[in-house]
Protein backbone atom coordinates (compact mmCIF):
# COMPACT_ATOMS: atom_id res chain seq x y z
CA UNK A 1 0.00 0.00 0.00
CA UNK A 2 2.83 2.38 0.87
CA UNK A 3 4.58 1.52 -2.39
CA UNK A 4 1.45 2.33 -4.42
CA UNK A 5 1.05 5.69 -2.70
CA UNK A 6 4.71 6.67 -3.10
CA UNK A 7 4.71 5.55 -6.73
CA UNK A 8 1.72 7.74 -7.54
CA UNK A 9 2.83 10.73 -5.45
CA UNK A 10 6.49 10.74 -6.44
CA UNK A 11 7.94 8.09 -8.78
CA UNK A 12 7.92 4.35 -9.41
CA UNK A 13 11.56 4.33 -8.25
CA UNK A 14 10.37 4.73 -4.67
CA UNK A 15 9.06 1.15 -4.78
CA UNK A 16 12.68 -0.01 -5.06
CA UNK A 17 13.97 2.55 -2.55
CA UNK A 18 11.70 0.84 -0.01
CA UNK A 19 13.90 -2.25 -0.30
CA UNK A 20 16.83 -0.41 1.27
CA UNK A 21 15.55 0.04 4.86
CA UNK A 22 13.84 -3.37 4.81
CA UNK A 23 17.00 -5.10 3.58
CA UNK A 24 19.16 -3.24 6.10
CA UNK A 25 16.85 -4.19 8.99
CA UNK A 26 16.89 -7.83 7.85
CA UNK A 27 20.69 -7.83 7.71
CA UNK A 28 20.88 -6.48 11.27
CA UNK A 29 18.50 -9.21 12.40
CA UNK A 30 20.54 -11.95 10.73
CA UNK A 31 23.78 -10.72 12.26
CA UNK A 32 22.20 -10.41 15.69
CA UNK A 33 20.33 -13.71 15.83
CA UNK A 34 22.15 -16.36 13.78
CA UNK A 35 24.85 -18.24 15.73
CA UNK A 36 28.51 -18.06 14.79
CA UNK A 37 29.63 -21.15 12.82
CA UNK A 38 31.83 -23.49 14.90
CA UNK A 39 35.56 -23.37 14.30
CA UNK A 40 37.00 -26.10 12.11
CA UNK A 41 37.31 -27.17 8.51
CA UNK A 42 34.76 -25.68 6.16
CA UNK A 43 32.71 -28.10 4.06
CA UNK A 44 33.82 -28.55 0.47
CA UNK A 45 31.71 -26.55 -1.97
CA UNK A 46 30.61 -28.32 -5.15
CA UNK A 47 31.41 -25.63 -7.72
CA UNK A 48 30.67 -27.88 -10.70
CA UNK A 49 27.15 -28.68 -9.53
CA UNK A 50 26.52 -25.10 -8.48
CA UNK A 51 27.62 -23.60 -11.80
CA UNK A 52 25.81 -26.22 -13.91
CA UNK A 53 22.53 -25.72 -12.04
CA UNK A 54 22.91 -21.92 -12.16
CA UNK A 55 23.46 -21.93 -15.93
CA UNK A 56 20.49 -24.26 -16.45
CA UNK A 57 18.15 -22.03 -14.42
CA UNK A 58 19.40 -18.80 -16.02
CA UNK A 59 19.01 -20.19 -19.56
CA UNK A 60 15.53 -21.53 -18.78
CA UNK A 61 14.44 -18.20 -17.34
CA UNK A 62 15.85 -16.32 -20.33
CA UNK A 63 13.93 -18.61 -22.68
CA UNK A 64 10.66 -18.12 -20.78
CA UNK A 65 11.05 -14.35 -20.46
CA UNK A 66 11.90 -13.65 -24.10
CA UNK A 67 10.08 -16.51 -25.82
CA UNK A 68 6.80 -14.74 -26.56
CA UNK A 69 8.57 -11.58 -27.71
CA UNK A 70 10.84 -13.45 -30.14
CA UNK A 71 8.39 -16.02 -31.48
CA UNK A 72 9.62 -18.90 -29.31
CA UNK A 73 11.54 -21.56 -31.22
CA UNK A 74 11.43 -19.62 -34.46
CA UNK A 75 14.18 -17.42 -32.96
CA UNK A 76 17.79 -18.62 -32.74
CA UNK A 77 18.20 -17.03 -29.32
CA UNK A 78 15.40 -19.13 -27.81
CA UNK A 79 16.72 -22.34 -29.39
CA UNK A 80 20.21 -21.64 -28.04
CA UNK A 81 18.84 -20.88 -24.56
CA UNK A 82 16.82 -24.11 -24.54
CA UNK A 83 19.83 -26.17 -25.64
CA UNK A 84 22.08 -24.55 -23.02
CA UNK A 85 19.47 -25.26 -20.31
CA UNK A 86 19.18 -28.94 -21.32
CA UNK A 87 22.94 -29.48 -21.55
CA UNK A 88 23.62 -27.74 -18.23
CA UNK A 89 20.85 -29.74 -16.53
CA UNK A 90 22.29 -32.96 -17.99
CA UNK A 91 25.72 -32.05 -16.62
CA UNK A 92 24.24 -31.25 -13.22
CA UNK A 93 22.29 -34.51 -12.95
CA UNK A 94 25.21 -36.65 -14.16
CA UNK A 95 27.64 -34.89 -11.84
CA UNK A 96 25.31 -35.10 -8.83
CA UNK A 97 24.85 -38.85 -9.26
CA UNK A 98 28.58 -39.53 -9.40
CA UNK A 99 30.15 -37.11 -6.88
CA UNK A 100 30.20 -38.02 -3.16
CA UNK A 101 29.01 -34.59 -1.92
CA UNK A 102 26.96 -32.84 -4.62
CA UNK A 103 25.67 -29.28 -4.40
CA UNK A 104 22.10 -30.61 -4.04
CA UNK A 105 21.83 -34.37 -3.51
CA UNK A 106 19.32 -35.84 -5.98
CA UNK A 107 19.16 -39.00 -3.88
CA UNK A 108 17.02 -37.14 -1.34
CA UNK A 109 14.18 -37.54 -3.83
CA UNK A 110 14.00 -41.15 -2.68
CA UNK A 111 12.03 -39.88 0.31
CA UNK A 112 8.43 -39.98 -0.87
CA UNK A 113 7.11 -37.08 1.18
CA UNK A 114 10.09 -34.90 0.28
CA UNK A 115 9.61 -35.56 -3.44
CA UNK A 116 5.87 -34.82 -3.28
CA UNK A 117 6.56 -31.78 -1.09
CA UNK A 118 8.91 -30.37 -3.71
CA UNK A 119 6.19 -30.75 -6.36
CA UNK A 120 3.70 -29.06 -4.05
CA UNK A 121 6.03 -26.13 -3.37
CA UNK A 122 6.59 -25.70 -7.12
CA UNK A 123 2.81 -25.37 -7.53
CA UNK A 124 2.71 -23.11 -4.47
CA UNK A 125 5.32 -20.83 -6.04
CA UNK A 126 3.47 -20.84 -9.37
CA UNK A 127 0.22 -19.80 -7.70
CA UNK A 128 1.58 -17.45 -5.06
CA UNK A 129 2.99 -14.50 -6.97
CA UNK A 130 1.27 -14.68 -10.36
CA UNK A 131 -1.79 -12.60 -9.27
CA UNK A 132 0.60 -9.97 -7.89
CA UNK A 133 1.97 -9.59 -11.42
CA UNK A 134 -1.24 -9.81 -13.44
CA UNK A 135 -3.68 -7.83 -11.30
CA UNK A 136 -1.80 -4.48 -11.33
CA UNK A 137 -1.41 -4.51 -15.11
CA UNK A 138 -5.07 -5.54 -15.46
CA UNK A 139 -6.33 -2.75 -13.21
CA UNK A 140 -4.16 -0.11 -14.88
CA UNK A 141 -4.21 -1.29 -18.50
CA UNK A 142 -7.90 -2.21 -18.70
CA UNK A 143 -9.56 -0.05 -16.04
CA UNK A 144 -7.08 2.80 -15.65
CA UNK A 145 -6.90 2.73 -11.85
CA UNK A 146 -4.10 4.80 -10.24
CA UNK A 147 -1.14 3.25 -8.39
CA UNK A 148 -2.53 4.05 -4.94
CA UNK A 149 -5.75 2.10 -5.62
CA UNK A 150 -3.78 -0.82 -7.05
CA UNK A 151 -1.61 -0.88 -3.93
CA UNK A 152 -4.70 -0.90 -1.71
CA UNK A 153 -6.29 -3.79 -3.59
CA UNK A 154 -3.10 -5.85 -3.46
CA UNK A 155 -2.91 -5.08 0.26
CA UNK A 156 -6.16 -7.01 0.70
CA UNK A 157 -4.19 -10.12 -0.21
CA UNK A 158 -2.07 -9.58 2.89
CA UNK A 159 -5.22 -9.34 5.02
CA UNK A 160 -6.27 -12.78 3.81
CA UNK A 161 -2.74 -14.08 4.31
CA UNK A 162 -2.68 -12.77 7.89
CA UNK A 163 -5.96 -14.52 8.72
CA UNK A 164 -4.61 -17.76 7.25
CA UNK A 165 -1.35 -17.44 9.21
CA UNK A 166 -3.25 -16.94 12.48
CA UNK A 167 -5.31 -20.06 11.74
CA UNK A 168 -2.06 -22.01 11.39
CA UNK A 169 -1.54 -21.64 15.15
CA UNK A 170 -4.05 -24.47 15.46
CA UNK A 171 -2.74 -26.42 12.46
CA UNK A 172 -1.00 -29.08 14.53
CA UNK A 173 -4.36 -30.32 15.76
CA UNK A 174 -5.37 -31.44 12.27
CA UNK A 175 -3.96 -33.51 9.45
CA UNK A 176 -1.93 -31.10 7.26
CA UNK A 177 -3.46 -32.68 4.16
CA UNK A 178 -6.77 -31.10 5.18
CA UNK A 179 -5.14 -27.64 5.14
CA UNK A 180 -3.49 -28.39 1.80
CA UNK A 181 -6.81 -29.30 0.21
CA UNK A 182 -8.42 -26.20 1.72
CA UNK A 183 -5.61 -23.88 0.64
CA UNK A 184 -5.36 -25.08 -2.95
CA UNK A 185 -9.17 -25.15 -3.25
CA UNK A 186 -9.28 -21.50 -2.19
CA UNK A 187 -6.62 -20.72 -4.80
CA UNK A 188 -8.74 -22.45 -7.44
CA UNK A 189 -11.85 -20.56 -6.32
CA UNK A 190 -10.06 -17.20 -6.45
CA UNK A 191 -8.76 -18.07 -9.94
CA UNK A 192 -12.28 -18.93 -11.06
CA UNK A 193 -13.53 -15.64 -9.61
CA UNK A 194 -10.86 -13.70 -11.49
CA UNK A 195 -11.77 -15.56 -14.68
CA UNK A 196 -15.28 -14.03 -14.37
CA UNK A 197 -13.90 -10.47 -14.56
CA UNK A 198 -14.78 -8.23 -17.50
CA UNK A 199 -13.67 -4.78 -18.64
CA UNK A 200 -15.98 -3.21 -16.02
CA UNK A 201 -14.46 -5.10 -13.08
CA UNK A 202 -14.77 -3.19 -9.81
CA UNK A 203 -12.37 -2.62 -6.95
CA UNK A 204 -14.58 -4.73 -4.65
CA UNK A 205 -14.45 -7.73 -7.01
CA UNK A 206 -10.68 -7.61 -7.30
CA UNK A 207 -10.27 -7.06 -3.53
CA UNK A 208 -12.38 -10.10 -2.67
CA UNK A 209 -10.54 -12.36 -5.12
CA UNK A 210 -7.21 -11.04 -3.88
CA UNK A 211 -8.12 -11.61 -0.22
CA UNK A 212 -9.28 -15.17 -0.91
CA UNK A 213 -6.05 -15.88 -2.78
CA UNK A 214 -4.07 -14.55 0.20
CA UNK A 215 -6.13 -16.67 2.60
CA UNK A 216 -5.30 -19.77 0.58
CA UNK A 217 -1.60 -18.85 0.64
CA UNK A 218 -1.75 -18.42 4.43
CA UNK A 219 -3.28 -21.88 4.78
CA UNK A 220 -0.64 -23.53 2.59
CA UNK A 221 2.82 -22.51 3.75
CA UNK A 222 2.95 -24.35 7.10
CA UNK A 223 1.45 -27.69 5.90
CA UNK A 224 3.62 -27.71 2.75
CA UNK A 225 6.70 -27.28 4.95
CA UNK A 226 5.54 -29.94 7.40
CA UNK A 227 4.85 -32.50 4.68
CA UNK A 228 8.16 -31.84 2.91
CA UNK A 229 10.56 -32.11 5.85
CA UNK A 230 8.74 -34.34 8.33
CA UNK A 231 10.37 -37.63 7.28
CA UNK A 232 13.88 -36.34 6.43
CA UNK A 233 16.88 -36.86 8.75
CA UNK A 234 17.90 -33.68 10.55
CA UNK A 235 21.36 -33.82 8.96
CA UNK A 236 19.80 -33.33 5.51
CA UNK A 237 17.58 -30.37 6.42
CA UNK A 238 19.95 -27.54 5.34
CA UNK A 239 20.47 -29.05 1.89
CA UNK A 240 16.79 -29.97 1.53
CA UNK A 241 15.78 -26.44 2.54
CA UNK A 242 17.94 -25.01 -0.25
CA UNK A 243 16.25 -27.24 -2.84
CA UNK A 244 12.84 -26.40 -1.37
CA UNK A 245 13.23 -22.62 -1.77
CA UNK A 246 15.02 -22.94 -5.11
CA UNK A 247 12.07 -24.79 -6.64
CA UNK A 248 9.57 -22.41 -5.05
CA UNK A 249 11.27 -19.41 -6.66
CA UNK A 250 11.78 -21.23 -9.96
CA UNK A 251 8.12 -22.22 -10.12
CA UNK A 252 7.08 -18.65 -9.38
CA UNK A 253 9.29 -17.02 -12.01
CA UNK A 254 8.48 -19.63 -14.68
CA UNK A 255 4.73 -19.38 -14.18
CA UNK A 256 4.78 -15.58 -14.20
CA UNK A 257 6.64 -15.64 -17.52
CA UNK A 258 4.22 -18.17 -19.00
CA UNK A 259 1.16 -16.31 -17.71
CA UNK A 260 2.33 -13.01 -19.18
CA UNK A 261 3.08 -14.79 -22.46
CA UNK A 262 -0.42 -16.30 -22.43
CA UNK A 263 -1.99 -12.88 -21.83
CA UNK A 264 -0.03 -11.23 -24.65
CA UNK A 265 -0.54 -14.08 -27.14
CA UNK A 266 -4.26 -14.33 -26.39
CA UNK A 267 -4.62 -10.57 -26.73
CA UNK A 268 -3.01 -10.57 -30.18
CA UNK A 269 -5.11 -13.49 -31.41
CA UNK A 270 -8.38 -12.08 -30.08
CA UNK A 271 -7.63 -8.59 -31.34
CA UNK A 272 -7.30 -10.02 -34.84
CA UNK A 273 -10.51 -12.04 -34.47
CA UNK A 274 -12.48 -9.06 -33.12
CA UNK A 275 -11.20 -6.82 -35.93
CA UNK A 276 -12.60 -9.26 -38.49
CA UNK A 277 -16.14 -8.58 -37.25
CA UNK A 278 -15.90 -4.82 -37.77
CA UNK A 279 -17.19 -4.43 -41.31
CA UNK A 280 -20.02 -2.46 -42.99
CA UNK A 281 -21.80 -5.80 -43.45
CA UNK A 282 -22.09 -6.50 -39.70
CA UNK A 283 -25.45 -4.98 -38.74
CA UNK A 284 -24.72 -5.55 -35.03
CA UNK A 285 -21.94 -3.00 -35.34
CA UNK A 286 -24.21 -0.18 -36.52
CA UNK A 287 -25.01 1.17 -33.04
CA UNK A 288 -21.37 1.18 -31.98
CA UNK A 289 -20.33 2.77 -35.24
CA UNK A 290 -22.68 5.69 -34.79
CA UNK A 291 -21.76 6.26 -31.12
CA UNK A 292 -18.03 6.27 -31.84
CA UNK A 293 -18.24 8.10 -35.14
CA UNK A 294 -16.04 5.34 -36.49
CA UNK A 295 -15.73 6.97 -39.86
CA UNK A 296 -13.62 9.80 -38.45
CA UNK A 297 -9.93 9.52 -37.47
CA UNK A 298 -10.78 10.16 -33.81
CA UNK A 299 -13.49 7.51 -33.93
CA UNK A 300 -11.12 4.96 -35.47
CA UNK A 301 -8.59 5.63 -32.70
CA UNK A 302 -11.26 5.11 -30.04
CA UNK A 303 -12.48 1.97 -31.76
CA UNK A 304 -8.98 0.52 -31.98
CA UNK A 305 -8.35 1.36 -28.33
CA UNK A 306 -11.53 -0.41 -27.28
CA UNK A 307 -10.67 -3.45 -29.42
CA UNK A 308 -7.27 -3.68 -27.76
CA UNK A 309 -8.84 -3.34 -24.32
CA UNK A 310 -11.38 -6.09 -24.94
CA UNK A 311 -8.76 -8.40 -26.45
CA UNK A 312 -6.41 -7.79 -23.52
CA UNK A 313 -9.20 -8.61 -21.08
CA UNK A 314 -9.77 -11.93 -22.84
CA UNK A 315 -6.06 -12.65 -22.42
CA UNK A 316 -6.30 -12.05 -18.67
CA UNK A 317 -9.38 -14.26 -18.44
CA UNK A 318 -7.50 -17.08 -20.17
CA UNK A 319 -4.56 -16.67 -17.77
CA UNK A 320 -6.84 -16.74 -14.71
CA UNK A 321 -8.65 -19.81 -16.05
CA UNK A 322 -5.29 -21.57 -16.40
CA UNK A 323 -4.45 -20.43 -12.86
CA UNK A 324 -7.62 -22.05 -11.46
CA UNK A 325 -6.98 -25.28 -13.41
CA UNK A 326 -3.41 -25.43 -12.11
CA UNK A 327 -4.63 -25.12 -8.51
CA UNK A 328 -7.02 -28.04 -9.05
CA UNK A 329 -4.23 -30.18 -10.53
CA UNK A 330 -2.43 -30.14 -7.16
CA UNK A 331 -5.24 -31.91 -5.33
CA UNK A 332 -4.40 -35.48 -6.50
CA UNK A 333 -0.81 -34.99 -5.30
CA UNK A 334 -2.00 -34.31 -1.76
CA UNK A 335 -3.55 -37.76 -1.46
CA UNK A 336 -0.17 -39.36 -2.19
CA UNK A 337 1.31 -37.87 0.98
CA UNK A 338 1.92 -40.28 3.84
CA UNK A 339 1.16 -38.82 7.23
CA UNK A 340 0.81 -40.08 10.75
CA UNK A 341 0.77 -38.01 13.90
CA UNK A 342 4.06 -38.39 15.80
CA UNK A 343 5.90 -36.47 18.48
CA UNK A 344 7.65 -33.17 17.86
CA UNK A 345 10.19 -33.40 15.03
Amino acid sequence: MIGGYLSEAYSWRWVFFLLVPCGFASLIGVLAVLPTPPAGAKPRFDWTGFLALSVAIAALQLMLDRGERNGWFEATEIVVAACVALVALWVYVGHSLTTPKPFLDIKLLGDRNFAIGLLLVVFFGMLNFTPLTLLPSLMQGVRGYPDSIVGFVLGMRSVGGLIGAVCMIFAQRFDPRLWLVTGFSLQAWSGWQMAQFDVNVTIVQVSIASAVQGLGTGFLWVPVTLVTFRTLPIANLPEATGAFHLLRNLGSSAHISLSVALVLHSAKVNQAQLAETITPFNRSFDAIQSSLAAGSPAGLILLNSELNRQALMIGYINAFTAYAALALLTLPLIFLVRWRKVGPA
